[in-house]
């Protein structure tokens, strides 16, 4: 298990790691948990009913993430997708269809997540716009009604 400082070190800029703590802070500061893996970072959200779901995954240069994410990844993981109350997939779909998409990002989709990633310099390029993202998704899902998430 990779721990937050080494995963900063291992980021390749300093802008990279700016990148890195202002978006695990959003997420904290809206309600999203941090997950440390092996080598990389998930932020995800608890539903009230139905587990975390992950919004984006995070990791150092050359390392290939759950997959195919990597870099910088922003969309939903499909594992337990199907039991999500209607209103939840919605927001979720919503938010990998549009995380990233009007930035230099390459499509990782798979069988498993739908996802788009960026490169950690396009991500410090565009911390604030990818930071108000962040935080719109998660308190869009904090607003749910609690019908809503059951």
């Amino acid at each position: 298990m990779i721990t937050i400082d080494e995963f900063l070190n291992r980021m390749p800029s300093p802008q990279a790691r700016q990148a890195t703590k202002k978006l695990m802070d959003v997420a904290k500061e809206n309600g999203g948990l941090i997950k440390t893996y092996r080598a990389g970072i998930s932020i995800r959200y608890q539903t009230r009913s139905h587990g975390e779901v992950s919004v984006a995954w995070l990791y150092p240069p050359g390392v290939r993430g759950w997959m195919k994410t990597r870099d910088f990844s922003f969309g939903i993981g499909l594992d337990g997708f199907d039991g999500l109350p209607e209103q939840i997939g919605n927001l979720l779909v919503a938010w990998s269809r549009s995380a990233v998409a009007d930035m230099n990002s390459t499509d990782v989709s798979n069988n498993w997540a739908i996802a788009r990633s960026i490169t950690h310099e396009e991500a410090a390029a565009n911390i604030d716009v990818l930071a108000e993202r962040l935080a719109s998704v998660l308190r869009e899902l904090a607003a749910l009604p609690a019908e809503a998430q059951e």
